[in-house]
């Protein structure tokens, strides 16, 4: 029944200054906002990635390099640098190791450089290029616009796949098949088109549509500077996916004396959001909804001590009567947590409508769990109680004579 009580008088006292309140839970609203979007954005990513896995099947295995750098200067390179630029410890050597591992069904790299492209007399000195062979087709089954994909014929290792939108960009047309473009001194044929890819994030950190995909046998044969950043592995059967991964970390380990500068992901650790960029992105947003939060914070204990100055005389005659002061300790802290609650949901509101409408201008659907309400909630009412403790702290220890002495 007290606590009620606490309630009611909190809510009452909020209610006689209105515009005051809401502006104070507005403070709140937009920490609370920011987190709530960035939660969705990185739960679409990650469950976009997971059904992309889920439809492969679970017999999917991924190699990535290991930089052993730490998660801090890991995100300092990130900011600094472009990963294809950074040494791989995975090289196309690794690719035919574990094709030669029993149970395993297809093996395809995955190299990105950016190349300078010739077509007709037009140069193009960016455009992204990606080195994989016919089996990768196997693995993530790549829809075709028009063509075929790779070939594994030593003959055609001069054809290449090409982009839907690479194809307009470099050849105004996207029916390019047999059209050719020059790599340095070697003429390249189109073999194929690949259809427009409706997942723009994908657990192969690639954007299909904006490159060009060159057979590794060529790379190989001409010795190109690329590097392996990921090696996609089909298994035959799902049954020992542990034990295979055991398997692909042994020959690996193997080939390079026993140091193991990779990582061998399968289910749930493959499914993360795609490209350290992200991670950055995400890293910086949730340092600007911190912010956010603390200054909404702010917001609310100085109006609380704004309050407790108002209310001294108020507070006075409660102690006179014979309140104590932890009764009027309760009742700012429930004002606080009222005020943080206000503007927990405001914010929830306002992440979500962001949410909503980021996802009709990117292919991201608003992400809408209960742990991410659950969370958000939480910190609004940590910030009401951090933040309300010492206005509530401060008016519990005045002292009730010269509370009474107060005049406005």
């Amino acid at each position: 029944m007290i606590w009620l009580t606490h309630f009611k008088m909190a809510w009452n006292s909020l209610k006689r200054t209105r515009m005051r309140t809401f502006l104070t839970a507005l403070g709140v609203a937009i920490g609370v906002a920011s987190i709530a979007l960035i939660m969705s954005l990185s739960g679409s990513v990650q469950q976009m990635i997971a059904g992309q896995v889920k439809s492969i099947g679970a017999n999917l295995v991924v190699v990535r390099p290991e930089s052993g750098k730490s998660m801090v200067d890991g995100l300092v390179g990130e900011m600094t640098a472009n990963t294809k630029y950074q040494k791989s410890s995975l090289t196309f050597d690794d690719v035919e190791l574990i094709r030669e591992i029993d149970g395993v069904g297809a093996v395809a790299p995955v190299a990105v450089s950016e190349e300078s492209i010739e077509v007709g007399e037009f140069m193009f000195p960016t455009i992204n290029m990606i080195v994989t062979n016919h089996e990768f087709d196997d693995i993530v089954s790549v829809t075709m616009y028009s063509g075929e994909f790779l070939s594994d014929k030593e003959k055609d290792a001069n054809r290449i796949v090409v982009g839907y939108t690479i194809a307009m960009t470099m050849f105004g047309t996207r029916e390019a098949v047999g059209k050719s473009i020059h790599l340095g001194d070697d003429i390249l044929i189109v073999s194929g088109v690949m259809d427009e890819m409706s997942d723009p994030v994908n657990f192969n950190n690639i954007d299909l549509d904006m490159a060009i995909v060159v057979n590794s046998s060529f790379v190989i044969k001409k010795a190109m500077p690329v590097q392996v950043q990921q090696i996609n592995v089909k298994l035959n059967e799902t049954n020992d996916v542990g034990g295979m991964t055991g398997q692909i970390v042994e020959v690996l380990k193997d080939a390079r004396n026993g140091v193991e500068n990779f990582s061998v992901n399968s289910g749930d650790s493959i499914s993360h959001p795609a490209g350290s960029l992200f991670g950055v992105m995400t890293a910086m947003l949730s340092l600007v909804a911190g912010v956010s939060l603390i200054v909404g914070g702010i917001g609310v204990m100085n109006i609380m001590l704004v309050g407790v100055a108002e209310r001294t005389r108020e507070i006075g005659i409660r102690k006179a009567v014979g309140a104590g002061s932890t009764y009027i300790l309760l009742q700012f802290l429930f004002e606080a947590f009222i005020l943080s609650i206000i503007g927990g949901v405001m914010g929830l509101v306002i992440g979500y409508a962001v949410a909503f409408i980021v996802s009709l201008i990117t292919p991201f659907p608003p992400f809408v769990s209960i742990d991410i309400l659950v969370q958000a909630i939480a910190v609004a009412l940590l910030v009401g109680c951090v933040f309300g403790l010492l206005p509530a702290i401060k008016a519990a220890r005045k002292d009730p004579i010269d509370s009474l002495k107060f005049y406005r």
